[in-house]
């Protein structure tokens, strides 16, 4: 899943980059590869940062995951954010924010039909049931977990929610 992700992002497909980076820190918060895949998620979703890409040979493999529009939408919601958040809000709250809005306006608009794809079929289902479940804040603090991760600034024991959300995420 982190190869996956790191293609996605290469090939300046930021959304599904950062759903499958997301899904592989909730496989493997602690993994080998999760300090790197939470410093890629957290600058792919500034939507801002560039992110390095690679020239992509097939456009048709692009085609059945374009999430151009839902991009472009994000890239607004961020800027609106940091003008009305930056000093109101920690960087994990910012984030938790992101994350919901990203979950959300991934079940808005388009067509159902014209959904289709892995990305579409797999991630979005996924993150979508875990935003109506209310685990958007658990998740952003179980993919924090790691040991040099300062987001979070103090120890919470988080051990009954993290418990409910892995039952939840495990039976998926």
């Amino acid at each position: 899943t982190y190869t996956l992700a790191k293609s996605y992002l290469e090939k300046g497909q930021i959304i599904p980059g950062v759903l499958s980076l997301s899904r592989y820190l909730i496989i493997e918060p602690k993994g080998t590869h999760s300090s790197k895949a939470l410093k890629d998620l957290m600058r792919a979703m500034s939507f801002t940062e560039p992110i390095e890409t690679k020239e992509v040979a097939d456009k048709a493999e692009m085609a059945s995951d374009d999430f151009a529009m839902q991009t472009q939408v994000m890239q607004h919601k961020m800027k609106q954010m940091k003008l009305e958040e930056a000093a109101n809000a920690s960087p994990r709250e910012q984030f938790a924010r992101s994350m919901e809005q990203l979950f959300v306006l991934l079940q808005e608009g388009e067509d159902q039909s014209v959904r289709k794809g892995f990305v579409w079929e797999y991630y979005v289902p996924y993150f979508a049931q875990l935003q109506a479940k209310g685990f958007t804040s658990t998740f952003v603090d179980y993919i924090h977990q790691l040991p040099d991760s300062r987001m979070m600034g103090m120890q919470l024991d988080k051990s009954e929610q993290f418990a409910a959300f892995e039952k939840w995420s495990n039976a998926y």
